[in-house]
């Protein structure tokens, strides 16, 4: 089975020491992502809520 993939738009709210981010999406969720290092164009994201 496939994994699922999915595109949604946010804001960076804070960069942290160790290359993540904090991420508000559209949603008003609060996820935290990181940049892969061979391409820096895109943002991959750890889907779960930060309290």
């Amino acid at each position: 089975m496939k994994e699922q993939k999915w595109i949604q738009e946010g804001l960076i709210t804070e960069s942290l020491p160790n290359g993540m981010f904090r991420i508000r999406l559209d949603t008003d969720d609060m996820i935290l992502g990181y940049v892969q290092e061979r391409s820096r164009v895109v943002l991959y994201a750890y889907y779960q809520e930060i309290e």
